[in-house]
């Protein structure tokens, strides 16, 4: 991973994954949840999702890629 996440909608809740994956890419979670990264748009409702504490705190020294960025 190279220092970036972005929250992604697995298994109920929402999880930070490695923010340099590419649509179809597997992978995990921060918290350690194996996943495919689709690289579809998410839903409002999945931003409702709670979110994941676990990836919470892991994803806190990390910052969001530059596309995401204000």
């Amino acid at each position: 991973m190279a220092g970036t996440f972005q929250w992604w909608p697995v298994a109920g809740g929402r999880h930070a994954i490695d923010g340099e994956l590419d649509p179809g890419d597997e992978g995990e979670t921060l918290c350690g949840v194996p996943m495919t990264y689709t690289g579809r748009r998410r839903t409002k409702a999945e931003w409702g999702w709670p979110t994941c504490q676990r990836c919470y705190e892991a994803a806190r020294p990390l910052r969001t890629p530059s596309a995401f960025s204000a």
